[in-house]
Formats: structure tokens, C-alpha cells, sequence
């Protein structure tokens, strides 16, 4: 009965759910991590991890730190790709005196990002508007 109803899941695309839900815990520990300055391998690698240290590391030059958390809200995920749209209407960016830095942007973002096996993005785009 049990191999039954895994079939039936799978036939149906019920499997996806469960990629859907790894790649959203992986986009949303990211932005956790990120928020908090920790260590960001455990959810990106390659080209993303990169990019992400390159952001993180000028933010600390300027004397910034964010406030708030990005959400990440997936309209796509399959064959090792994601997409959606990146929500920055929670995050604020302030300098070192605590004085609110007024971005020139768009709180809501498309990305798309690439990942692979280990559920890690290794490649995560910011595109235009959503």
C-alpha cells in the first residue's frame, strides 16, 4: 500500500511540493542568515556564495547594517531552477550613526536562481521589477 500511494504521488507531481518546500526553506534560512550576518554556505554556494560575501563585505565597509528581512516568494521551481519575487518591503539599511539610509529601489523584486542536489543555490539573480 505505502509503494501505492508513493507512485501516486510522484504520477501526480505531489514530489514537487517537497522541492518547493526545501528550495523556500533554503531561500528563507538565507535571508535569515543574511539579517543576522552569519554564515551564508550552508545555504548558497558557487557564483551566489560569492556575490553574497562581495554584498555582505561592502555593507560593512559603509558602515550599514540591514534591518528586516527579506521574503522570498516562489512563483516557480523545477529542473533545478527557481523563481519568483523578492519582497523588500521589511528591510531597512541604516549607517553607523543609526540613520535610516533611503534606498533608490523597488521593494519587490524578480529573481531567478539556479540550484542543485544539496538544495544550495549557486546562482541567484536580482532582475528587474516584479
Amino acid at each position: 500500500m505505502r509503494i501505492w500511494l508513493t507512485l501516486v504521488m510522484i504520477l501526480t507531481g505531489c514530489g514537487n511540493v517537497n522541492e518547493r518546500a526545501l528550495i523556500q526553506q533554503t531561500l528563507d534560512g538565507y535571508a535569515q542568515a543574511a539579517t543576522q550576518g552569519a554564515e551564508l554556505d550552508k545555504f548558497l554556494s558557487g557564483e551566489a556564495l560569492t556575490s553574497a560575501r562581495q554584498s555582505a563585505a561592502l555593507m560593512s565597509d559603509l558602515g550599514f547594517t540591514q534591518l528586516g528581512m527579506a521574503n522570498f516568494e516562489i512563483a516557480t521551481v523545477g529542473e533545478g531552477e527557481v523563481s519568483g519575487c523578492l519582497d523588500l518591503s521589511g528591510v531597512q539599511v541604516v549607517d553607523s550613526q543609526g540613520a535610516l539610509v533611503q534606498p533608490n529601489r523597488t521593494d519587490r523584486l524578480e529573481f531567478t536562481g539556479r540550484f542543485g542536489e544539496d538544495a544550495r543555490l549557486y546562482q541567484l539573480e536580482v532582475l528587474g521589477p516584479c
